[in-house]
């Protein structure tokens, strides 16, 4: 078995539970305005995972030139090519030291990294020598927005089930309130 269809495997498995929880709910009550905006939230939690999981792909894939001997031109045309995805990775990683989400999720010096990465222009190769520091914040960027896209895709689902159990606990006591009048 592959990895892209464990993957998909157990993304179909996901669906099916998120599916089933649904249905159970639309049992214990009706469809509210917050309601929908959670699940609202989850499923576009999920669809930013994915594409925000790709750039993360697509740039160490684009750097996979840096693990093997390559000429000079080459490996500066490589770093121009990817210019756009790190310039939407800059962007990406400001948002995520910007948010009081991560306030907690981030090691005060990775926090001072991701800072140096987004605030610079990194140089990351010159005339036959990598920069290591650079390029190490470079995959610290790309690695930690990777982690902490799945670590908000947790708690999406996290803040989700905290609801649906709202929800069951408020249709119990509903139940137990019209028990004690009958």
């Amino acid at each position: 078995m592959t990895l892209e269809s464990e993957v998909e495997r157990i993304k179909n498995l996901i669906s099916i539970n998120d599916k089933n929880i649904l249905a159970y709910l639309y049992g214990i009550r009706s469809l509210n305005k917050q309601f929908e905006e959670k699940f609202q939230g989850q499923y576009d939690g999920d669809q930013q995972c994915d594409d925000r999981t790709q750039l993360s792909l697509n740039l160490n894939d684009a750097l996979a030139f840096v693990s093997v001997r390559t000429n000079d031109d080459t490996i500066k045309k490589n770093f121009e090519n990817i210019k756009k995805q790190e310039k939407e990775l800059k962007e990406r990683t400001k948002l995520i030291v910007n948010n009081p989400l991560y306030d907690d999720q981030i090691l005060p010096l990775t926090r001072k990294d991701l800072e140096y990465f987004v605030n610079n222009e990194l140089i990351y190769f010159r005339t036959g020598e990598y920069f290591t520091y650079n390029l190490n914040m470079l995959f610290l960027a790309i690695n930690e927005n990777a982690r902490l896209l799945s670590r908000t895709y947790f708690l999406y689902k996290r803040d989700l089930l905290k609801y649906f159990e709202r929800l069951q606990v408020s249709k119990n006591k509903n139940e137990e309130e019209k028990s004690e009048y009958i």
